[in-house]
């Protein structure tokens, strides 16, 4: 795939292939998060409503052991499809595997879920896949830091234009960066530039 095929790609699976050894951990769950939300409506407790914003916690290193260790046992309980993507959402080991066993479960319950998660994966990954960005030493500045912690907390992802202005006012010329948090339409949990502010992989 090239980048220009990334860019214009609409269907999720060729792109998870591409990602499979360039993907970190926290990625990896965050993409199988991702799918997960697509079934929050179809959830049957609010158990499993509870396990889908543990797995977000997960993916953000927030949660306690003793919470893992309970997502791991309620994981092994799913009955459906929609129980069973939240499951792959929090399993122990974060992989490529989880996060391709949970698009395949979305796509069951949800087949016209492909062009929302190949923009929410563009968005957790940018050009990355690409070409490496680094930030600027000097674009660093506590205004940026404190936006980038205040959406990644608030899931405040209509200040990104706010964090854009912040950046270029640092002393960031970046295109990518700054044309992807001025970009409309849905950004999500682990958006590339948030987490390249927060140094997060």
């Amino acid at each position: 795939m090239t980048e220009a095929e990334w860019l214009a790609c609409t269907d999720p699976e060729p792109m998870l292939a591409l990602l499979r050894d360039k993907a970190s951990r926290r990625k990896w769950r965050l993409i199988a998060w991702t799918c997960a939300e697509l079934v929050r409506s179809l959830l049957p407790t609010e158990r499993w409503a509870r396990l889908l914003d543990l797995a977000g916690r997960l993916a953000d290193g927030a949660a306690t052991n003793e919470e893992r260790a309970q997502a791991v046992h309620a994981a092994g309980r799913a009955t459906d499809r929609a129980t069973a993507v939240v499951a792959y959402a929090t399993y122990k080991d974060a992989s490529p595997a989880n996060a391709i066993g949970a698009l395949a479960n979305v796509k069951a319950v949800n087949p016209i879920c492909d062009y929302y998660l190949a923009g929410a994966i563009r968005c957790i990954f940018g050009p990355l896949p690409f070409r490496p960005v680094s930030p600027g030493p000097s674009w660093l500045t506590s205004p940026v830091v404190a936006l980038a912690e205040g959406i990644s907390a608030d899931r405040a992802y209509d200040r990104l234009p706010l964090l854009a202005d912040a950046l270029q006012e640092a002393g960031c010329e970046n295109d990518d960066i700054l044309a992807h948090c001025r970009e409309p339409g849905a950004h999500v949990r682990g958006c590339w530039v948030v987490d390249l502010v927060l140094g997060k992989e």
